[in-house]
Parts: C-alpha cells; structure tokens; sequence
C-alpha cells in the first residue's frame, strides 16, 4: 500500500463515487482472486482499493449533507465483495476443478454430511446460508 498526501481539496457526494469505488474494489479482486486470497483475507484485501477512491476527497457526503462515516464505506466494501463472490459461485470459470473445489479451497463454502453451507461476509462475523 502506498500512501499520498492529498494534492488538492476535493469534495464529493457518496452516491457520485460509489460507482468508482465498487469498479476499483472489483477490479482488484479480480487480482487478490487469481493470487488466490480467500476467506476474510478477501474481504479485508477490498479495503485499500475503496480507500484509494475515497481518500481522493477531502470530505465525501451524503445528500443531506452529513459525512460518509467509516462504518458505511465498510458496508459499501463489504457489499461489493459479497456480490463479487456470488458471481463468481453463479459463473465459474475453471475448467480443471469444479464450482464446489474453487470455492471450498477459498474459504466461501464447507460442507459437512452433505450439506452445502455458503459463507457471506460481515464486518464482524460470518453468517451462513444452506443449500440441501
């Protein structure tokens, strides 16, 4: 990670650089995916690149006026990861090793007497979903 100091004084509205910030975490784990980064390892790979959209600006708002705090950029991050892995669940893309394999050796599934179970990231703990 590289850290700048700010050149300019910006401002922006949230919902003006969601876009740019959802494109670049993806962009990225598209990266920390093929380097094989799994699990919370994952979703913690997806803070730099949101913080490297949103550390252009000075300050970043809602609407309303009232600051974009950590918290809700961190669900923005979690968000994104979490949609980013259902992708890749829904459209696998290795031919030598099945959807099961890829996603049980990145941390996303385990499976115990037959059941499949899918993690889903929070910002404090993994809830599971269960598919018979």
């Amino acid at each position: 990670m590289v850290c700048r100091k700010r050149t300019e004084s910006k401002s922006a509205y949230f919902n003006g650089i969601k876009p740019q910030i959802e494109e670049r975490i993806k962009e990225k784990l598209e990266q920390f995916w093929n380097e094989g980064i799994g699990g919370s390892d994952f979703f913690i790979s997806a803070i730099g690149p949101a913080m490297e959209v949103f550390g252009k600006y000075e300050s970043v708002e809602k609407l309303s006026g009232e600051k974009v705090s950590a918290k809700e950029l961190l669900e923005l991050v979690r968000k994104t990861v979490s949609e980013y892995a259902l992708s890749i669940i829904l459209t696998p893309k290795s031919e030598s090793r099945t959807w099961e394999t890829l996603m049980r050796k990145q941390g996303f599934i385990s499976s115990e007497g037959g059941r499949i179970t899918l993690k889903r990231f929070t910002l404090m703990r993994q809830e599971s979903l269960h598919r018979q």
